[in-house]
């Protein structure tokens, strides 16, 4: 299972800055969700105008965060130790620039950051309350039906909000 999730501004009335699991998407247990970021990114902002999107450290890649920068967001995902910047800057000579960018912001201005990405605790919150209130085992047998399982569990924590 994999959910865009991010901070948004609702299309309607006052602006507001609200944590939202933007576009649920269910996968195969062996999908890579890194991969599914920019589909799942483009489709919440059909509905909403991103300002940011947290995501770990398993989603730094130069795809994901031009798709998050081309939409006018600021990808807010830690960077592995691994990473030097070089790849990136290497990429980005004929791209947009926005994983560079995002591993400058992520070294140097790392307090900040952090304090932006702390906002991603809200999501997981969320998830550990949906396996709260209606567990973390399906019922159903079939494919189609766990799946509508699973958005039913997301719809009801929604609507008790």
């Amino acid at each position: 299972m994999v959910f865009v999730c991010g901070i948004v501004s609702p299309p309607f009335g006052e602006p507001a800055t609200v944590s939202a699991l933007g576009s649920p998407k269910i996968h195969e247990p062996v999908a890579a969700d890194t991969k599914q970021l920019p589909a799942l990114v483009n489709a919440t902002a059909k509905n909403f105008a991103i300002a940011e999107v947290s995501a770990d450290k398993a989603h730094g890649r130069i795809k994901n965060t031009e798709t998050i920068a081309n939409l006018g967001a600021t990808p807010i995902i830690p960077f592995k130790t691994v990473h030097t910047g070089q790849r990136g800057q290497r990429r980005n000579a004929a791209g947009d620039g926005s994983w560079a960018k995002a591993f400058s912001y992520f070294l140097y201005h790392r307090e900040e950051f952090l304090d932006r990405y702390h906002k991603r605790s809200n999501v997981e919150s969320t998830f550990s309350i949906i396996k709260r209130k209606f567990g973390d085992s399906l019922m159903s047998k079939s494919n189609t039906a766990m799946i509508n399982e699973v958005l039913a569990k997301v719809l009801c924590q929604i609507s008790s909000c």
